[in-house]
């Protein structure tokens, strides 16, 4: 048995209306985070969680278990995204808040402490232990017990299953053949505004770059299809590496995918083509030229990784 941390603001869905959904439990959708995602779908029947007040209050006031295994979001058809459903089990005696927990000795590590945005959270068994005695509940047995307003917990009911493991596996193949399609085609729009790019500055990116020309002004060798190969299996490993980090750091909306993948342009490509050309004693506009491609590139990845 793992145990977790499940946030959620009282004001849109507090722990009574948790409670009052007994031994059924509710879907834990509306999670757009990819690591609060994957710890959904590491998520097995039984485990416990902490059910965490986020906005009002920030306390850990009850305890839940994951009654339905991960299986995809009812409320988007995006296939990216599935989460899990939860059941109430056992309310604290005492709400455990945020600021207990950062000065309570063994939580220096827990994530609530040190990274408390993320939506579900694993928890060790030592921090899990140390809460719970925190909260006036000794153990994590699921035990129901009366809450303290006289109302009762339903017993929980035998696990099941959401969806069958073939239909939530057809679903993470689908996730996972449209996440291959989204990077082609970020790759494809990088390159396609490279092409334009380098159409519109081909005089002054051959003169900086030194490439031999012939009689007519065109470079050596144009009729190779070496050089666009290299660049779009380049695009395609660029956007891979985007989408990665994209799924690793949470990065699911148009902004900040516009802004994250300038980034990447600005500060991590741009500056290393910079230090080569320095050393090659390149002219700048070389490096101005190309820094502009891969910015506006590395934006348009962004762009389109997050779109689709």
């Amino acid at each position: 048995m793992r145990h977790w941390l499940f946030k959620s603001e009282p004001d849109t869905w507090s722990w009574d209306q948790q409670v009052a959904k007994g031994a059924e439990g509710e879907e834990w959708h509306g999670v757009r985070n990819y690591q609060a995602r994957n710890n959904m779908r590491a998520m097995e029947l039984g485990d416990l969680g902490f059910y965490y007040h986020s906005n009002i209050g920030k306390e850990v006031v009850g305890i839940v278990e994951v009654c339905r295994l991960s299986a995809p979001d009812s409320t988007t058809d995006d296939p990216r995204w599935d989460c899990v459903w939860i059941r109430a089990v056992r309310p604290f005696v005492r709400a455990v808040t945020l600021d207990d927990c950062k000065v309570q000795p063994g939580l220096e590590a827990m994530v609530l402490v040190n990274n408390s945005r993320l939506s579900v959270q694993p928890v060790t068994p030592e921090e899990w232990r140390i809460v719970c005695g925190m909260g006036g509940v000794e153990g994590c047995g699921v035990a129901p017990v009366d809450r303290a307003d006289g109302g009762g917990l339903t017993p929980p009911a035998p696990p099941v299953e959401y969806l069958c493991k073939v239909k939530l596996e057809k679903a993470r193949r689908q996730e996972r053949s449209m996440e291959f399609l989204n990077v082609i085609a970020a790759a494809l729009g990088a390159f396609g505004f490279g092409a334009v790019w380098y159409m519109s500055m081909s005089k002054p990116w051959i003169r900086a770059a030194g490439v031999p020309v012939d009689e007519m002004g065109k470079p050596q060798g144009n009729g190779s299809a070496m050089p666009f190969v290299v660049g779009l299996v380049a695009m395609v490993i660029v956007a891979g590496m985007m989408r990665h980090v994209f799924a690793t750091s949470g990065v699911v909306t148009l902004g900040a995918g516009v802004v994250s993948g300038l980034g990447f342009g600005a500060f991590m490509i741009t500056p290393w083509m910079a230090m080569n050309y320095a050393f090659a004693m390149r002219p700048a506009a070389l490096t101005v030229i190309d820094g502009v491609n891969a910015v506006v590139g590395c934006a348009i990845m962004g762009a389109i990784l997050t779109l689709f």
